[in-house]
């Protein structure tokens, strides 16, 4: 008899599975842009989806005409939407679920009909009250929870101070009203700022201008131009604003017009030259206070600037709006590539979404971005459409765990930034967010292994702090028990030498001119044969030893080939290429920014013998015609006994790093300058004796041979620039023959 029930076997069970995996796997597959977060050193990773698209919103769907060119979109307290139809000059408002609920685009002033015009922005304060940037009318009107006309803001009347001209136009872009009643507008064509305007309409200034930020070139010329060529020069002026919005603590977040990131080494180059002058950090938003000072924290991986791990991109990056989303988050609207980035309140990147396209989901010309609940919403002034984004688990579980650690529930917040590491291995904030919620814990020593493993020195720099506070009132009175305890064991065993060597051995090297006598005076003479290799590499190395304290008389015995030092000098040139790899992989966490997993060799290598071989080679090169005395042999061996402070200073300054916080590197920075200004003094007086120099001709001989450096460099990169076109070129033509034959 057959049973009733089917029972279907493992294989049936698989092909099922199969099936629904196959069916299952295009509906995921059809988000058409990619996610992604990035690390320490900038390099992209895979992340979940933190938004999808839910719908899409026109005209039509909300039984109107289709939007024209609208500009600008605002969600007020109660979750309602403002929609700013550019150009069919109308403001359109519906409710959270976008059912309209009316259009704005006429109201009675003063008993007459007026119309808006081509408004460009709106914003709606906590009483209701209404504020359009009615740009074709170049005024600013407000208008009642009900539409009824209040006031009209119009054009500043000049001033005496230069702050209005006479020949001002108030074309109002965007505004927003801050907690106090401040009207703050962006106004087309003004760069000193946003236009503040008191509670009852009347101009107060200008709040927050970005800063002068002109390229490098046009830096660098400015200090070399005379005074003629300066005045016919062009006037730097700061980048406009772009948008602005309001955060749920009253600060003003503004995006400013422009390219969201600059050159790297530009940035570092107008530090360097010219202090806080220019702008040296990326300036794309901004959080201003009340007087008008940007108060964003920038502690994330890079400074908010979109894609920062593509600087051969970042000068085409645009951000066009910002809007705050809770717990001092914000998410920045990128034009150029249709990207939606949001940072926490210290400006580490969450997660990013969306892109440029034709697909449902992606975008032609976005313009503004707002948040309904946990819902996105962004404006597309060339598909006349909102797209609305609704959240996923991930983005969900980002957002709970930053409010559960807001309101001081830590263990829940840790627990909750657990499941989005679970979530995503790449996601070196879940690290932090757990390591924070331990800090606050006081549990500092987990609170380090978190920040270890999410990349976090800053944080990493407090908990060590606090950690070793713990430590040092735990031990202290051992260690200083046990320091005291050696220093005694040292004196004495000191002394018992001194007791049991003899007084000949004492004053056998004494009364010889060598200069190593001085170093030897102790001791009885080593047994070493004149010409035993390894005797005399460790000959060498001893007397590199007195080389550094006694530079004069040491480099000239090394000239007249009393110390065999080649042996020597080729085994300091090697420790020193392993002390700079000792440094760079064993300095602490704090301090060391490079991927210790993935150090290549050759490269380290290159950093000490390419410079090695260049000063060698230039300066025999140049002192053969300034009729310099010494040989190759001569400057290769005195430039490798240089080194030795730099060799002796890497240990020292590695170790002490371990136990050193962030706010203390000046000491470690000091332990390798010492180094390095040491081995340049060597390098400089090795030159000099060898040579047979004066000071003024060797200190001259020195700065030809670096920029004999340079251009050796330049050079060579040519000829590898020439060298590879022309390979390619016969390697195109080689394949265009074997193609045609």
């Amino acid at each position: 008899m057959v049973s009733r029930f089917w029972r279907p076997s493992l294989s049936s069970v698989i092909v099922i599975v199969a099936l629904i995996a196959l069916f299952a796997l295009p509906a995921f597959a059809e988000v058409p842009y990619r996610s992604y977060i990035y690390d320490y050193w900038k390099h992209a990773r895979p992340a979940p989806q933190a938004y999808l698209s839910e719908r899409i919103v026109t005209g039509r769907s909300l039984g109107l005409s289709d939007f024209n060119k609208p500009d600008d979109v605002f969600v007020d307290s109660n979750q309602t939407v403002y929609i700013v139809d550019t150009g069919n000059s109308r403001i359109v408002h519906t409710d959270s679920e976008f059912n309209l609920i009316r259009v704005i685009a006429e109201f009675d002033k003063n008993g007459s009909a007026d119309r808006l015009r081509n408004p460009s922005g709106v914003f709606v304060d906590k009483l209701g009250q209404i504020y359009i940037a009615d740009t074709g009318n170049q005024r600013i009107v407000v208008l009642d929870e009900n539409a009824r006309f209040l006031k009209q803001i119009d054009s500043p009347k000049p001033t005496g101070d230069s702050q209005i001209a006479d020949n001002f136009a108030f074309i109002p872009l965007k505004l927003v009203v801050d907690h106090f009643g401040n009207l703050l507008v962006v106004v087309k064509d003004v760069y000193e700022g946003l236009m503040q305007f008191n509670p009852a309409g009347e101009f107060t200034g200008y709040v927050g201008a970005p800063r002068v930020s002109p390229s490098l070139v046009d830096v660098l010329w400015s200090r070399i131009a005379t005074e003629e060529q300066r005045r016919r020069q062009a006037i730097y002026l700061p980048t406009e604003f772009s948008n602005v919005a309001l955060d749920e603590r009253g600060f003003v977040l503004a995006t400013v017009k422009g390219s969201a990131a600059k050159d790297q080494n530009v940035n570092f180059l107008l530090k360097l030259l010219f202090r806080d002058r220019y702008s040296t950090t990326s300036d794309s938003v901004r959080r201003l206070n009340l007087s008008g000072k940007d108060v964003l924290r920038r502690l994330g991986y890079g400074a908010p600037a979109g894609d920062i791990g593509e600087p051969d991109q970042a000068a085409t990056f645009r951000f066009v709006d910002v809007t705050a989303r809770g717990s001092g988050s914000y998410s920045l609207l990128e034009q150029t590539r249709g990207r939606v980035f949001t940072y926490d309140v210290n400006g580490r990147l969450l997660y990013v979404f969306g892109s440029i396209g034709d697909q449902v989901g992606t975008f032609r010309s976005p313009v503004s971005i707002e948040s309904v609940g946990n819902r996105v919403i962004v404006l597309d002034n060339a598909t006349n459409s909102i797209t609305v984004f609704s959240p996923t688990h991930y983005a969900d579980l980002i957002h709970l765990a930053m409010q559960l650690y807001g309101s001081g529930m830590y263990d829940e917040s840790a627990r909750t930034w657990a499941e989005v590491g679970r979530l995503s291995v790449n996601y070196a904030m879940a690290y932090t967010g757990m390591g924070a919620a331990a800090f606050m814990k006081g549990d500092y020593e987990t609170a380090m292994r978190y920040f270890y493993l999410g990349n976090n020195r800053d944080d990493y720099s407090k908990a060590f702090a606090e950690y070793r506070k713990e430590m040092v009132s735990k031990y202290f009175g051992r260690v200083m028990g046990g320091f005291i305890l050696l220093i005694v064991v040292i004196l004495v065993v000191m002394r018992l030498v001194r007791r049991r060597a003899p007084a000949s051995a004492q004053l056998e090297q004494a009364e010889t001119p060598d200069p190593l006598a001085e170093y030897w005076v102790i001791g009885p003479k080593p047994r070493i044969r004149k010409h035993n290799l390894v005797g005399q590499t460790l000959k060498g190395l001893r007397f590199a030893l007195h080389l550094i304290f006694h530079p004069i008389d040491s480099f000239w015995y090394l000239k007249f080939n009393r110390l065999n030092g080649l042996p020597a000098a080729i085994l300091l040139l090697i420790l020193a290429c392993a002390a700079v790899i000792f440094r760079r992989q064993y300095t602490d966490f704090i301090f060391n920014t490079r991927d210790i997993q993935r150090m290549n060799i050759y490269i380290e290598l290159a950093r000490v013998l390419v410079p090695f071989i260049l000063w060698a080679v230039v300066n025999w090169a140049l002192t053969t015609l300034m009729d310099g005395k010494g040989t190759f042999r001569d400057i290769v061996v005195l430039t490798a006994f240089s080194l030795v402070p730099i060799i002796l200073a890497a240990v020292p300054a590695t170790l002490v790093s371990h136990v050193l916080i962030k706010e203390e590197r000046m000491f470690l920075t000091l332990i390798n300058q010492i180094g390095t200004f040491w081995s340049l003094t060597l390098i400089v007086i090795g030159t000099m004796v060898t040579h047979e120099y004066s000071l003024p001709k060797t200190v001259w001989s020195s700065v030809v041979t670096v920029l004999g450096m340079g251009a050796m460099i330049f050079i060579g990169l040519l000829f590898s620039t020439v060298v590879g076109r022309v390979v390619g070129f016969v390697s195109d033509v080689y394949r265009e023959i074997i193609y045609k034959l």
